[in-house]
């Protein structure tokens, strides 16, 4: 990859920005990655194990670990294990002490403040997270509005991946997918023909799990197949 890719981009707090230097690459690693995948798609959690971090980041999970424990001690990140020992990580915010003062009327100057990141309402989850998806992928003209949401985050998917394969590979393989079934976790994507299914797994198999995962806000494997008629 030869410079950033162009005109994608995540809200980060300034405010990450003048502590960073006290965190240790779990930590900031950790947090980078969650503010990904909340901030960038516009919501306040990620369901993601410990697991799928360490596979992201290039670190292992003992080290995820450590750099989440740091996180949530500084009061960055909440981290919520559920009954089904699904990892829920949610970003805190606060409003800034200038906010604060100019709802009270105290206009005084900002002190500076290593409060990082910020308190917003909780939501519904579940039902917004999914009301993002579909506004986001409105921006893709081609889009049927009456497509079933595991197809829309295939094709918001394949945006993505558009702007990250080098030569000819996206048009060859990656245009004509189509994601045919969602159910266990597991999307399946049919492709043309056999050897498209073998570029497809080897090539961008890992990336398009990542992304579904910030998408979809749920951990999510791929399996390509091929020579489906549906």
């Amino acid at each position: 990859m030869s410079g950033f890719e162009k005109q994608t981009y995540t809200q980060i707090p300034n405010s990450l920005f003048k502590i960073m230097g006290d965190m240790d690459e779990c930590e900031l690693k950790v947090v980078l990655l969650i503010c990904r995948l909340t901030f960038g798609y516009q919501r306040d959690e990620a369901k993601i194990s410990t697991r799928k971090i360490a596979e992201s980041i290039g670190m292992n999970t003992a080290s995820v670990d450590k750099g989440g424990d740091a996180a949530v001690k500084r009061g960055l990140l909440e981290k919520i294990i559920d009954g089904n020992k699904t990892t829920i990580w949610r970003t805190i915010v606060s409003d800034s002490e200038f906010e604060s003062r100019q709802k009270s009327g105290d206009s005084k100057p900002e002190s500076q403040s290593d409060n990082a990141i910020q308190k917003v309402n909780r939501r519904d989850s579940e039902s917004e997270s999914l009301l993002g998806v579909k506004e986001s992928i409105k921006e893709t003209e081609e889009l049927k509005k009456d497509l079933p949401l595991f197809e829309l985050a295939w094709e918001r998917t394949k945006e993505y991946l558009k702007g990250e394969i080098v030569g000819s590979g996206y048009n060859d393989y990656v245009s004509s997918t189509r994601a045919i079934k969602f159910s266990d976790g597991i999307m399946e994507i049919d492709s043309v023909s056999d050897p498209a299914r073998e570029w497809l797994k080897s090539r961008i198999q890992k990336t398009a799990e990542r992304y579904l995962v910030g998408v979809l806000n749920a951990e999510v494997s791929v399996s390509f197949v091929s020579g489906v008629n549906v």
